[in-house]
């Protein structure tokens, strides 16, 4: 539900504090490093795109990089078991959500587990989303 054109059309009738449960690279993030890197090149692209994030765009960005990722080192044809097993080794891929671990077993299929998640809270006088929480939902 992380989405402006639902949250613009309730504006009227939701709570003043609102707060979301999200995947990472929503919103830039403070701080340096891979993953803010990876968030910056992805809002970059949305805003050349004339675009504003949204929750659609956030949740399947490090997916399509990932299968993009696996087609450089594979080659143009590769096939699905070449691209999967590359996926499946990746250890330290990086992307908007963090750091991606398919070794892990507690993040199964998923590369990345709770720590994947902020919590944001809406702005609706703004129309904005802010990052209130660390990584998992953890207090700063």
């Amino acid at each position: 539900t992380m989405s402006y054109p639902q949250l613009t059309q309730f504006r009227d009738y939701l709570p003043k504090d609102l707060y979301f449960p999200g995947p990472r690279g929503f919103q830039q993030e403070q701080g340096r490093g891979a993953a803010q890197n990876a968030q910056a090149t992805f809002l970059s692209a949305i805003k050349a795109a004339g675009m504003k994030t949204d929750i659609s765009e956030v949740i399947v960005w490090d997916a399509v990089m990932l299968v993009v990722d696996a087609l450089r080192h594979a080659g143009p044809d590769a096939t699905a078991e070449q691209v999967r097993a590359y996926i499946l080794a990746q250890k330290n891929w990086t992307g908007i959500a963090g750091s991606y671990d398919f070794t892990d077993p507690a993040s199964a299929q998923r590369g990345v587990g709770a720590r994947a998640s902020v919590i944001y809270r809406w702005n609706p006088e703004g129309g904005s989303f802010a990052i209130v929480s660390a990584a998992a939902g953890n207090l700063r």
